[in-house]
């Protein structure tokens, strides 16, 4: 009798697709305490998330906004792949009362 026999290779990316998939526990309290603290699309309550690595904070941009019902320019990213007028430029509007960020997405 001839056994399917999965490779390492194989489970790992069985895991790997089984865990993308996977709801986050982590994302889901950060969605609770940032509703819980009048982030949304009509409030002026501003937040600052922070998160290490580009990628996450790409996931998080686009995660947070889906979830909090946010338009695209209420949440930005801030890390140090942007120019420094493009870091410039979002410092800057992030502290004006009149700016559409709600939420900025950033590195350490």
């Amino acid at each position: 009798m001839e056994q399917n026999v999965i490779s390492p290779f194989d489970r790992l990316l069985i895991l790997a697709r089984a865990s993308a998939e996977a709801p986050s526990a982590k994302l889901a309290e950060l969605v609770e305490y940032l509703k819980s603290i009048g982030v949304s699309k009509s409030s002026d309550m501003r937040a600052v998330v922070f998160s290490e690595r580009v990628p996450t904070l790409l996931w998080l941009q686009e995660q947070l906004q889906s979830r909090l019902g946010l338009k695209p320019e209420q949440v930005a990213v801030l890390h140090g792949g942007l120019s420094d007028v493009e870091q410039q430029e979002v410092v800057e509007s992030f502290k004006l009362s009149s700016s559409p960020i709600r939420l900025l997405v950033t590195g350490d």
